[in-house]
């Protein structure tokens, strides 16, 4: 992960978020985006050794539907036009951008799929777990937890005065 690659993402969330942090908040949001970058290369090396692909087409209808969605959001194709000069960047490097980020999160997504297939269990199933395994779960005693709102009124003028008036 080169320092460069960080440096961006870290430039773009702080663009798109227009947040204004100190020097530890960014120091923490490089070391987020440093991370997130490792996890998506370490996750990327695994889809490619276990051969995990997808299809272009997909990638490409996903890609048309973010532009879409982002034309949108920025008031049509005129508001677009104009993120497009403040980010210093044309449509084409864009939908290059949002091709290689959907690629890779439909290609990690898949991998997460086919790595931890999701398995329906019945309520019997389950029930018939706990039972068979009681001593694997924690004992909790019962709990009750109270919460008391309490809203002290604070009359206006008129009925504080007219309040007075009657005592």
């Amino acid at each position: 992960v080169l320092a460069s690659d960080v440096e961006e993402q870290l430039f773009l969330f702080l663009q798109r978020s227009q947040a204004h942090p100190d020097s530890a908040q960014v120091d923490t949001l490089r070391r987020q985006v440093l991370d997130q970058l490792i996890d998506d290369k370490v996750l990327l090396a695994e889809a490619k050794r276990q051969s995990v692909t997808v299809n272009p087409a997909e990638v490409a209808k996903q890609v048309e539907g973010a532009i879409a969605e982002a034309k949108q959001r920025l008031g049509g194709e005129e508001g677009f036009m104009q993120q497009m000069q403040r980010e210093n960047t044309t449509e084409a490097r864009l939908r290059e951008r949002y091709k290689g980020d959907v690629e890779r999160q439909m290609t990690e997504q898949r991998l997460v799929a086919k790595m931890f297939p999701k398995k329906i269990v019945g309520q019997a199933e389950a029930e018939a777990y706990y039972i068979a395994h009681r001593d694997k779960f924690p004992k909790v005693p019962p709990q009750l937890k109270l919460q008391v709102i309490q809203i002290t009124p604070s009359p206006d003028s008129v009925a504080l005065n007219a309040a007075r008036a009657k005592i």
